[in-house]
């Protein structure tokens, strides 16, 4: 399975940074293709000229060189005067947002779709559409077009002429409604009516361009229809359809648009879209960027531990690696490409024993369209709330207590949390599940036995006392659920204030204190593990500690052989912050990967394997003891990476 290496340049610059120098840049990453990045559409006739010019020289240049070149363009951004319509955002102080046209103008997909051609004309082999191809979220948490054109058709769709700000408000009230439904409905008709205009101009002048874009946070949801229908468009009947993900190892450096990712969360998402995609055949890139660039901003090793983690997952078909800069010379900023150079090898050995592999582990279930279902009456901020439902707080959990996970199929259990509970079918439910306080609600109220007897009051916790462990933990006021709980439930942990067990439903009931975790089997003999906390409230406040503390890590992996009725986890480790673990297997073998994404040194891990092993052969960048079901390490450095195998 072959990874194919993209690196993005800005088209305008290449003649000043030295085209040859490029061209050996390239090299030394082993790129197959150089992404020529062109801005935004251009209405002043000499600026536009002059940036194809410039391009039709550099895909000349980079074919005689070697490489594939794809030209990148924003989609419904412009730069310069214009009479197009813009894009109206719900959720916006300034409602309108001018450098942006809306794709139900006809005067702007005429615009669009004759530059595109012409673009396609200057010699290139693929085109992309950068992040805006979406509507959600271009600032902030604005997201929508209600504009004109189109509240005329949601107008059209609900039978009822509504005002925009009153159509705002109801797009975002409560529950489940028509205009939230109709509003997302024309999101897709849209976006689906921009790429099939796109592919049209594009098939007149070169039907062999390959036309993709890159996929965002509300590609999956908001926007009304999906990135492979959307790929499969803009490919037309001529063309393998291809799409960039969303998630960049730049998220992980404090940048404030992250949402509270870390690195090995940025993977896991990755993962999780690719999954969403399916066995389609598609072109899947990575994005590995790591803006704004150079190592001051964003460090090599977030790059090469997200490029590394991307390989060994098999989710993706290549990354988009941003190793050059994009003002200064290939000279200036040498750091990327130098520790990609020194992890050539790195490269091979992933390649040689993780890619063609399975996954296994915990599989989460996340369900990409939730906005539409999602009640967003509790919510202080419903625009904010809805962007965080992209990030999987189950898959955030996970990553960070090195417990590995799957996104399709079967795991040795299942996880959902939040409103990914709605589209759980009775399959899903068996085999055990880990489920949060907002998923247990939704499921009791719809009728399934989760162990809660009838909904209480959400309350703050100080710290949880773990039974079996006898450690007190602090959890910084998160907010518990006090419900009354089925009398068969297992208490694994409760919460306390001041040291203090808090009773349930407000009265005096003794030694019994409300839950944050249990486990409980119902009559059908569904098992659950219950984490009584509300686990998107952690995620959209960016604070995961009272999910990422030790002892959740090892509450799960002591009971998932209890909860799938006889199934321990791969492999599990314990005790390392920001240790992310990776398993996959192949017949009678388990590779496992393990990255700490920490400034500390993780001192002598302990990997805990679900079966007895008889061979350990250590891949990269440790040594090793297997004893029975553990495999001892040497240590791992701050940022570093180890492989082993393991045979029965």
């Amino acid at each position: 399975m072959s990874y194919k290496i993209s690196v993005p340049i800005i088209n305008g610059s290449v003649e000043r940074m030295g085209r040859e120098a490029l061209a050996e840049a390239l090299k030394e990453l082993g790129a197959e293709r150089v992404m020529l990045s062109l801005d935004c559409y251009e209405t002043d006739t000499e600026k536009k000229n002059k940036a194809l010019n410039d391009l039709k020289e550099n895909c000349e240049y980079f074919h005689g060189k070697g490489f594939e070149v794809c030209v990148w363009i924003w989609t419904f951004m412009i730069n310069g005067e214009h009479d197009f319509t813009s894009l109206s955002m719900v959720k916006s102080e300034e409602k309108i947002h001018k450098n942006f046209a809306c794709p139900l103008d006809e005067k702007f997909r005429a615009f669009s779709g004759e530059y595109i051609a012409d673009i396609a004309k200057c010699g290139a082999d693929m085109i992309m559409f950068d992040d805006d191809f979406r509507f959600g979220f271009h600032s902030g948490s604005t997201m929508g077009c209600i504009c004109e054109h189109h509240r005329k058709r949601i107008c059209e769709d609900i039978g009822e002429n509504v005002s925009r700000d009153d159509l705002a408000r109801k797009i975002l009230e409560g529950g489940k409604n028509k205009y939230r439904d109709a509003w997302i409905k024309e999101n897709g008709y849209s976006l689906e009516l921009f790429a099939k205009n796109v592919r049209k101009y594009v098939d007149k002048v070169a039907p062999n361009v390959r036309v993709g874009f890159c996929a965002c946070l509300s590609s999956w949801d908001i926007d009304g229809t999906d990135p492979l229908r959307l790929a499969t468009l803009l490919a037309g009947a001529n063309t393998r359809p291809f799409i960039r993900l969303i998630g960049a190892p730049y998220w992980a450096s404090g940048n404030p648009t992250s949402w509270g990712n870390h690195l090995q969360d940025v993977i896991e998402l990755e993962r999780m879209e690719s999954a969403w995609i399916g066995a389609a055949d598609v072109e899947i890139m990575a994005e590995g960027d790591c803006y704004p660039r150079p190592r001051i901003k964003c460090p090599a090793a977030f790059l090469e531990g997200f490029d590394t983690a991307m390989r060994a997952s098999s989710a993706t078909d290549g990354i988009l690696k941003y190793a050059i800069d994009y003002t200064s010379s290939p000279k200036y900023e040498r750091g990327y490409i130098e520790f990609h150079k020194r992890n050539r090898k790195l490269y091979d050995v992933i390649d040689a024993n993780m890619r063609e592999k399975r996954a296994c582990g915990v599989r989460v279930y996340e369900n990409p369209q939730k906005v539409a279902n999602m009640d967003l009456s509790k919510a202080n901020e419903p625009a904010v709330s809805a962007q965080y439902s992209f990030f999987s707080s189950a898959a955030r959990m996970l990553d960070s207590q090195a417990i590995p996970t799957v996104y399709e199929g079967r795991g040795v259990c299942g996880i959902a949390f939040g409103e990914n509970a709605r589209y759980l079918d009775a399959n899903s439910r068996k085999g055990g599940l880990i489920i949060d306080g907002s998923a247990a609600r939704i499921l009791h109220e719809n009728g399934i036995d989760v162990g809660i007897e009838s909904i209480g009051e959400v309350i703050p916790s100080v710290a949880e006392y773990f039974y079996g462990y006898d450690e007190l933990v602090a959890t910084y006021g998160a907010r518990i659920n006090n419900h009354r709980f089925n009398e068969n439930i297992k208490v694994l942990s409760e919460g306390r204030q001041n040291g203090v067990g808090i009773s349930i439903m407000g009265e005096n009931s003794g030694d019994v204190a409300v839950p944050m975790a249990y486990t409980y089997e119902n009559s059908n003999k569904e098992r659950y593990l219950v984490l009584n906390i509300e686990a998107g409230d952690c995620a959209a406040k960016t604070d995961m500690s009272i999910m990422k503390h030790y002892l959740r890590g090892r509450q799960i992996a002591d009971n998932v052989e209890w909860l799938s009725g006889g199934k321990k986890l791969p492999a599990y480790s314990y005790g390392n912050p920001s240790v992310y673990l990776m398993a996959k297997e192949d017949g009678d073998s388990l590779t496992v990967g393990l990255w700490n994404f920490y400034a500390d040194i993780a001192i002598e891990p302990t990997v805990e394997l679900g079966e007895t092993y008889r061979e350990l052969r250590c891949l990269w960048g440790c040594d090793g003891k297997l004893e029975g079901d553990k495999v001892k390490l040497t240590d791992i450095p701050a940022y570093g990476v180890v492989f082993f195998e393991v045979k029965k």
